[in-house]
């Protein structure tokens, strides 16, 4: 898993370049700093699930973010990309049923919940 770890910074640094963002535009993008950004890339810093959830919306593949060139391990037959989008259409459907909007903090901590 420390191998993870190590490269995830060259990982984010190769989906950041891929969508022809600086890091000062990410950091923008995200309402963090840029020096954050740089420590992420450096494998500095370790970020936390509230700035993996906010990368999907701007084209980042987190499940290779996280997880590396293969992906998660094929054995468990799972697809990360598919299960968010099943948890981000019963979160919608929960906002429809009780007529309210869950705020962006409230989602993370029930994806978080979920995952956990």
């Amino acid at each position: 898993m420390d191998h993870l770890l190590e490269s995830f910074g060259q990982r984010l640094k190769s989906e950041r370049v891929k969508l022809s963002m600086t890091q000062s535009e990410l950091a923008k993008e995200l309402n963090i700093s840029q020096m954050s950004i740089s420590l992420y890339e450096a494998n500095k810093s370790i970020p936390n699930l509230k700035f993996l959830y906010s990368l999907y919306p701007l084209g980042f593949n987190v499940e290779y973010l996280i997880f590396g060139e293969n992906g998660l391990n094929q054995d468990r037959n799972f697809n990360l990309r598919s299960y968010y989008k099943k948890i981000a259409t019963a979160l919608d459907f929960l906002e429809q049923k009780l007529d309210t909007n869950i705020s962006t903090e409230t989602k993370i901590e029930l994806i978080d919940f979920l995952l956990n």
